[in-house]
């Protein structure tokens, strides 16, 4: 993934967070060092790329949205990843990112029309019937 570097350098500085942190890690690890959070352009990961203090980009949220997002930062398509959380409430966002991978882990596709107030009453149904058979789990074998 090496292309032209564009884009102002403080968004690329701000957008990769944890480069400094991982140069560290990379200077006495004896494994590849990957950083996830943040990530949000092709310049950026191409970037923290050439710094040399990383070795794979992962991305998370952009993916929940839209999967193939990946292969078309990899190939030039899109220089910029989705960003679904701009479009929730800041307390929506847990419950709509994890509702998203409850669609994606039974194989259906994003529902990017989900409202963020909605995926987050879902998501304490769902965490809270987890948490219930949890302590009904606990319980028993208290016994």
């Amino acid at each position: 993934m090496r292309a032209r570097i564009g884009g102002r350098q403080s968004t690329i500085k701000r957008e990769a967070y944890f480069v400094a942190f991982a140069g560290a890690v990379r200077a006495v690890a004896k494994m590849s060092v990957m950083v996830t959070g943040g990530f949000r352009t092709r310049a950026g990961m191409v970037a923290a790329l050439d710094a040399g203090e990383l070795d794979l980009i992962g991305i998370g949220r952009p993916l929940i949205a839209a999967p193939e997002t990946a292969g078309r930062l990899l190939s030039g398509e899109i220089e910029l990843a989705p960003r679904p959380e701009d479009n929730l409430d800041l307390f929506h966002i847990l419950g709509w990112n994890n509702m998203q991978l409850e669609r994606l882990a039974d194989r259906l596709e994003p529902d990017l029309a989900l409202d963020g107030a909605e995926a987050a009453a879902q998501f304490r149904v769902l965490e809270t019937s987890i948490f219930e058979a949890l302590l009904k789990r606990r319980a028993r074998l208290a016994v």
